[in-house]
């Protein structure tokens, strides 16, 4: 695990000199990194380092002032907001901090979402939702909306929305920030175990340095720049 802003095989994702503002507070300044296929990477910093604004820039959810980001190739920075929309629909997962499931509708439910966007019937998206869920320890819970379950429980099922679809790429947001320690490490593992197991490419904002372990590469911001790793 090093501190690298360079990956050590082929890019699937690169950053190159990004700078981002809201305002006049300055997110990034002059961000550059490249993220190589099936890597795990976490994002480090002391809050208000740009660790979010960085993965949201990478994952096409805003557009940087200036700089680019490329996905295998691709100019994400420069598509339109529709070809992002499909981007992210497509080839990107997503794990956020508190889940963001749609409350009224059940885990199993929840998790086939991105299986009916990119066209599979109803009946094939929840066998494979609940096949992912069983797999992720949560079968028990399939049928049971958000509001229903633990914290963990939602947690997992939003890793299993996140890569139900073979995404290739996950961008998770403070995965365990909202789980209590013993969750929080279940929940990592899974994500990162998971993960590589199907080779897609992880990148994970966390201020918790005990997820480090479960990682390849650290990436530490500070002030909106790049810096040695901690």
């Amino acid at each position: 695990m090093s501190g690298s802003a360079d990956a050590s095989g082929p890019l699937l994702l690169e950053a190159r000199d990004l700078a981002l503002s809201y305002g006049p507070t300055v997110a990034l300044r002059g961000v550059s990194l490249g993220v190589a296929r099936g890597e795990i990477v976490a994002l480090v910093g002391p809050s208000g380092s740009g660790k979010s604004s960085l993965l949201h820039c990478l994952a096409g959810l805003v557009v940087p002032d200036s700089g680019n980001v490329f996905l295998d190739g691709t100019e994400v920075s420069r598509l339109s907001d529709d070809d992002r929309t499909r981007l992210r629909r497509d080839r990107f997962g997503f794990v956020l901090q508190f889940g963001h499931l749609v409350p009224d509708l059940t885990l199993a439910e929840n998790v086939s979402l991105p299986l009916l966007l990119r066209g599979r019937s109803r009946v094939r998206a929840l066998r494979e939702a609940h096949a992912l869920l069983d797999e992720l320890g949560v079968a028990e819970s399939a049928a049971r909306c958000p509001g229903e379950v633990s914290g963990g429980q939602q947690q997992r099922a939003a890793v299993a929305r996140a890569l139900v679809a073979g995404p290739e790429v996950v961008f998770a947001d403070e995965p365990t920030g909202a789980l209590d320690t013993a969750n929080g490490d279940v929940v990592m593992s899974l994500l990162t175990e998971r993960s590589r197991e199907r080779g897609i490419t992880v990148v994970v904002v966390t201020h918790d340095h005990s997820r480090l372990a479960a990682v390849d590469r650290v990436i530490r911001l500070v002030d909106g720049a790049t810096a040695a790793a901690a």
